[in-house]
């Protein structure tokens, strides 16, 4: 596995960026170099806890509301890159490595040599906010488009972080359905295989490298902005060490029964869950529901359409898998204020603490029972309703 690096692109409001010039000393790399700010990722750290940690480091500044831009694979190492509107005073800031720091200019940029290949990512950046007369907005709308937002995923890295760092992955089998993983502690966890066109035959560049390796370090693979099967197997990983802690406080009446929806309520369902919706529509609520796949059922919505359904409705119910396809912040952020929110599905981690903050009331996942049956029937294809047997569905309430 390449080391990982981190770099954090202050932009401020004339549009400049902060570099730092590298010290001039023998031995190390890159000396008296114009830099970006970041540094390398240590074990067990998430890219996003390195760059605040370094920036605490380096600057001496607790930085708050940092957003991704990009994940560049060098020869040497993978980068993540983050970006932060703001005007910081660097006349007070005693630097702790380093000679001096300064704003730089987009010319400035393109006429300086810098560290580690940071003229071509710094030129991506200035690319991509000047298509847009917004500045804020084109990164934004940049993550819209191309980059999924990782917020619930880094929060349950988080909290599952001390867990992982004991445990070891002993089989990841990803089917054609489903993902799961099995730790060393016998536990397993599921979750949905997204379908990406590689061009190639190869899906996941680190296949054959992930048994054996230490949990937390698959755990990362959550927050990995790039692939959407990376998110996958970081997810089973999750839900693998949620299996193997204590059973938390859970309802097991099932979800959407436990809602009381009625004629006055408007649904909106967010992935298309067949025995559900046939359930909804008894209730005589009106349903809308929005589906990402064309294959589905006629009157199914496109996330454009959806958007209004999502601002008025007053029952939520959205896909776990939402959190490897990258659509569940824009989803949340959709909403507008609905009595419930469920995410539902296998691939749902049962975990409360994650969702808090966000307008999920009620987590409908599942636990695995039998790992050796699990594994064997993910190798083999199969999907929900035959896991279904060997697996216990159960419901965390978030808040009431």
């Amino acid at each position: 596995m390449k080391p990982r690096g981190t770099s954090l692109i202050f932009f401020n409001d004339r549009e400049q960026v902060l570099l730092f010039l590298r010290d001039d000393k023998p031995g190390i790399p890159c000396p008296n170099m114009w830099d970006l700010p970041g540094g390398h990722v240590e074990a067990g750290e998430t890219p996003r806890e390195c760059i605040l940690r370094e920036m605490r480091e380096e600057i001496g500044r607790d930085i708050e509301g940092i957003e991704p831009f990009s994940v560049v694979e060098f020869e040497d190492r993978t980068e993540y890159v983050f970006w932060k509107r703001m005007n910081l005073d660097v006349d007070g800031i005693r630097l702790t490595e380093g000679q001096r720091l300064r704003w730089f200019s987009r010319d400035e940029v393109e006429g300086t040599p810098l560290a580690f290949g940071f003229n071509a990512i710094l030129a991506s950046f200035y690319r991509d906010v000047s298509e847009y007369t917004d500045i804020s907005a084109s990164v934004e709308e940049k993550l819209r488009r191309n980059m999924p937002m990782t917020t619930v995923q880094e929060r349950l890295i988080g909290h599952l972080k001390p867990q992982a760092a004991a445990a070891t992955v002993a089989d990841v089998r990803i089917g054609l359905g489903y993902t799961a993983v099995r730790l060393d502690t016998g536990h397993a966890g599921v979750a949905w295989t997204p379908k990406e066109m590689t061009g190639g035959c190869t899906h996941l560049r680190s296949a054959g490298t992930l048994s054996g390796r230490c949990a937390a370090e698959i755990l990362d693979m959550l927050a990995d902005t790039q692939s959407a099967l990376s998110r996958a197997v970081g997810l089973a990983v999750a839900n693998a060490l949620l299996a193997a802690a204590p059973v938390p406080a859970v309802s097991r009446e099932e979800v959407i029964s436990s809602l009381g929806i009625t004629a006055a309520d408007r649904v909106a369902m967010v992935g298309y869950f067949a025995p559900v919706v046939a359930r909804l529509k008894g209730s005589g609520c009106r349903l809308d529901v929005v589906e990402l796949n064309p294959f589905h059922a006629e009157g199914t919505l496109t996330p454009e359409q959806g958007e209004g359904a999502l601002s008025t409705c007053t029952v939520a119910v959205i896909t776990g898998t939402s959190l490897i396809n990258g659509t569940f912040d824009t989803v949340c952020g959709q909403l507008g204020n609905p009595r419930a929110a469920v995410l539902l599905g296998p691939s749902s981690p049962l975990c409360a603490g994650a969702f808090h903050g966000t307008p999920i009331t009620h987590v409908a996942g599942s636990r695995v029972k039998d790992p050796e049956a699990i594994l064997r029937i993910v190798s083999e294809g199969g999907g929900t309703m035959v896991m279904k047997r060997y697996l216990d569905f159960i419901t965390v309430v978030v808040r009431e």
